[in-house]
């Protein structure tokens, strides 16, 4: 399994189609196998998970429940991590403020602002490590 190289690719597209305009947002997270689905199962069935699968409170999007081969959580984490920091760039920041126009554009992009600085702080190095099982 290749998932780092994914995440990078991820990663790098998610950067470019913001820098050049052609998306205005996105939204990253982990993949929670939530318990009834087909994921849940077969991580389950191959154990993949790499806290207790019957630890509901740990489904919460913190932390990486499954396990990846080629990836540490924290590597996962970052990653998520910078595609939120992806907003921060100069270009993308540039590219919002040219597209302002009225005051609601600037009301839009100041509740984005905040809430990509929710994320970028949900996903901070602080709340790392969380212990396994």
């Amino acid at each position: 399994m290749r998932m780092r190289e994914d995440a990078l690719g991820t990663l790098r597209l998610a950067r470019m189609l913001m820098e050049k305009g052609w998306a205005v947002t996105l939204q990253s997270t982990i993949v929670i196998s939530y318990p009834g689905t087909k994921l849940y199962a077969e991580a389950l069935k191959n154990g993949w998970f790499r806290v207790d699968p019957k630890d509901y409170d740990r489904f919460d999007m913190k932390e990486p429940v499954l396990s990846t081969p080629d990836m540490t959580p924290e590597e996962v984490m970052k990653i998520c991590d910078e595609i939120y920091k992806v907003f921060l760039s100069p270009k993308y920041v540039l590219k919002q403020l040219v597209r302002i126009r009225s005051l609601r554009d600037v009301k839009y992009s100041v509740k984005g602002a905040a809430k990509v600085l929710g994320h970028v702080k949900d996903f901070a190095k602080s709340k790392w490590p969380r212990t396994e099982n």
